[in-house]
């Protein structure tokens, strides 16, 4: 049944969703209309029975005989029982009443051949009225239930055991036809979404005016669309930087190879190898960034612990031998942040970048404020212009002044330090000439 269900189309289960509740709600609404106009009639009838006893109560208070009652009074069907259980009066003219037959030597009705016959279960009312201290009457009577209430009882229900299933089927009808209409915006997407191809990202689905939740879910497909596209665009840019930088470290190595094979007489081979094997570390760098840019892009975030920044930094500095003629002035206060370690691999990004843009200094120092920790890095080589912020945090990208003066950088060192920064939570930035500003958000308390 589940899998029935499951393959039905939303406008057939809508329908029938629509049609079951329907089916209920009329049917429970039918019995209880139908149910409440037997129960009025019901009561009309006992209301107007126990009047006439009342009635019959009363002419027995004024000394009247119980059995010239019905001959000088007009009620419906009644009896009146002495207090030795005799029928004294009653009346079953009625002919909604069956007579019973048997009566006793002066021509009354006996009561065990009256039972109940004389009066209609529908209706009964009865009522005890004491004559003297030895003497009382029970008086019974019954008013026929209105037969024009129970026509319109009849037809009612007679009207309920057609008019519901036709109700029930307009109205799976209806639900059907407006399923329909409110799935056809989620067809036009779904076509929309159909003709967007790999090749081609830039198309977008129409976004319906309705302003229901069809477009909130276009403007979110579109939105989506937007991050694939990005995405598509930045890693096909990705590939070609990186065949870049990949094909002129092997163009270097297969010419020079090319010519030891060419001139093995007049090139030193030892000389060739070593330029090889430069070539060779300057890839295998490459490599290693790629990698781990990759693992921290697609990698989950990993749990992250308290850590002394000032120590971190300091044992970077002191596993680190800077050019000769670098001087390195560190000033640091005592702080923790929320990292792991891949917090070494940023402030080696940083003093890889320092160093090998900076003349003479390298400025670095941790402090904290009210609001953050903070770790700069600041060398006096040329100041990166304020346009060009932004740019050297992206991949491969070498300002013109770092080429003439590149060791053998991948290009990819800043871009991995702002990723694992925005793992944490933090942000890396160029905040005035050529200092980098690394700010982590405080530790809990």
């Amino acid at each position: 049944m589940a899998n029935v269900w499951a393959r039905m189309s939303t406008r057939v289960r809508v329908a029938l969703f629509a049609g079951l509740s329907a089916a209920v709600a009329l049917s429970a609404g039918a019995i209880w209309f139908v149910s409440l106009l037997q129960q009025r009639l019901e009561v009309s009838a006992q209301d107007l029975s126990s009047a006439h006893v009342t009635a019959l109560i009363g002419l027995l208070r004024t000394g009247a005989d119980p059995a010239a009652i019905p001959d000088s009074y007009q009620f419906g069907p009644f009896d009146i029982v002495n207090a030795d259980g005799v029928r004294v009066g009653f009346n079953c003219e009625s002919p909604i009443f069956r007579v019973a037959q048997a009566v006793d030597e002066n021509g009354r009705l006996l009561p065990s051949a009256t039972d109940d016959s004389c009066l209609s279960s529908l209706g009964l009312s009865s009522g005890t009225w004491e004559v003297t201290d030895d003497r009382k009457y029970t008086v019974h009577a019954a008013v026929q239930v209105d037969p024009a209430g129970l026509e319109v009882v009849d037809a009612a229900k007679s009207q309920a055991l057609w008019g519901v299933p036709v109700l029930v089927l307009l109205i799976s009808t209806v639900a059907w036809f407006a399923a329909r209409g409110s799935l056809r915006p989620v067809k036009a997407l779904s076509d929309g979404v159909g003709e967007i191809t790999a090749n081609d990202l830039s198309r977008r689905v129409a976004v319906p005016p309705s302003g229901d939740e069809i477009t909130q879910l276009a403007r979110r497909m579109n939105l989506m669309l937007d991050r694939v596209e990005d995405s598509s665009v930045r890693q096909r840019r990705f590939t070609e930087d990186a065949s870049h930088e990949l094909r002129t470290p092997l163009a270097s190595m297969r010419t020079q190879l090319e010519i030891q094979l060419a001139h093995p007489d007049r090139i030193d081979w030892r000389k060739t190898v070593a330029d090889v094997g430069e070539d060779v570390e300057r890839m295998q760098a490459l490599v290693t960034d790629l990698m781990l840019l990759v693992r921290v892009e697609g990698a989950q975030p990993s749990p992250l612990e308290p850590v002394d920044l000032a120590g971190v930094v300091a044992d970077s500095l002191g596993d680190r031998q800077f050019r000769k003629g670098l001087e390195v002035d560190f000033d640091a206060a005592d702080v923790t942040v929320l990292a792991d370690q891949r917090l070494e691999r940023v402030i080696r990004n940083l003093l890889d970048n320092a160093e090998r843009y900076a003349s003479e200094t390298i400025e670095i120092w941790v402090k904290a404020s009210d609001s953050d920790v903070v770790l700069a890095v600041e060398n006096d080589g040329p100041p990166i212009p304020e346009a060009e912020r932004e740019r050297v945090f992206e991949r491969f990208v070498r300002l013109d002044e770092a080429r003439d003066r590149d060791s053998g950088g991948s290009g990819l060192g800043l871009a991995i330090a702002r990723e694992i920064m925005v793992s944490y939570g933090g942000t890396l930035k160029v905040e005035r000439g050529a200092r980098f500003v690394a700010r982590f958000p405080l530790p809990p308390t």
